[in-house]
């Protein structure tokens, strides 16, 4: 279900919206339910950026470990320049360049959850303001029944 606001369609918060103004508020109730329906989706969606994250440093804590046991191993070879061992120090160098790219990743997903939040932020202090100066322009319960008397 989606709901028009200010000219965009909102499907499931799937889809920033645009910034809301007075103008744009037809139905509070409406913009409330939506928002609650798209609220829903962001602790989901946190989750699997961390879970995420945490599959990644599971590998980069496995693959650390592989790369100290083959140190090890090379470091206390006596014939280094062996096939065997010039074949170990090319899987150290390799994993050690996994576990950057592992870092990175998780990095980078970390970025994509704090660019969420601040997004969704952002949105909500826009959607307050729009509220805001939409309360202001409604009428004062009980200001027309004075005029009346």
């Amino acid at each position: 279900e989606a709901r028009q606001m200010s000219g965009s369609l909102t499907p499931g918060g799937a889809a920033p919206r645009a910034k809301l103004s007075a103008n744009a508020i037809t139905d509070l109730s409406a913009y409330m339910e939506d928002f609650c329906s798209n609220a829903k989706n962001v602790p989901a969606e946190i989750t699997r950026g961390f879970m995420l994250i945490a599959q990644l440093d599971a590998k980069v804590s496995e693959l650390k470990n592989k790369v100290d046991e083959d140190s090890m191993a090379y470091s206390s070879a006596k014939n280094r320049n062996s096939t065997d061992m010039a074949e170990l120090k090319r899987q150290i160098d390799e994993d050690q360049k996994q576990c950057l790219h592992y870092s990175e990743e998780k990095v980078s997903s970390a970025q994509c959850c704090l660019d969420m939040i601040q997004q969704r932020l952002n949105q909500l202090d826009d959607d307050i303001a729009g509220i805001d100066e939409f309360m202001l322009m409604q009428p004062i319960q009980g200001e027309n029944e004075e005029g009346e008397e």
